[in-house]
């Protein structure tokens, strides 16, 4: 990853995810940004009328949320994480995963996954990562370049 910002956030979002999987069994969406000082902070969405969100409308939601404040020059970089089922390249089965969506003010854009595995007493393991080119979804690079 070219941008600092990118190795920070997926970094932080893989401790909590850590954690969440050991506590609960399972991961809720979790999202950071980096801002323009370069602090990172987590970002969640709240809604009284409707206190559970399906995890992809939650995603739109937050990615909602971070194109705005990426219009204000609020936010340099940002990761959203989700539990998933994940068919690696070289595999024909689905396996539990977690994916990071990462994307920088400047275009880099990446999709990282990080299986995970239930062993015997509830031992938790993980695999290696899975680092793809992603999609921009909250910048727009055609601002920015």
């Amino acid at each position: 990853m070219d941008h600092p910002e990118l190795e920070k956030l997926l970094s932080c979002l893989m401790k909590y995810v850590k954690q969440m999987l050991r506590q609960y069994g399972e991961v809720q969406p979790l999202s950071v940004v980096t801002t323009p000082n370069d602090d990172i902070e987590f970002v969640g969405i709240s809604d009284e009328d409707q206190p559970t969100f399906e995890t992809e409308s939650l995603i739109e939601l937050l990615i909602g949320e971070f194109q705005e404040r990426a219009r204000g020059g609020g936010i340099v970089a940002a990761g959203i994480c989700a539990d998933v089922l994940f068919v690696p390249p070289e595999e024909d089965e689905p396996m539990d995963a977690v994916r990071f969506h990462l994307e920088h003010l400047f275009g880099e854009t990446y999709t990282v996954y990080l299986p995970y595995f239930w062993g015997m007493h509830d031992y938790l393991d993980f695999g290696d990562l899975y680092i793809f080119d992603g999609e921009p979804t909250i910048f727009d690079v055609k601002e920015v370049s």
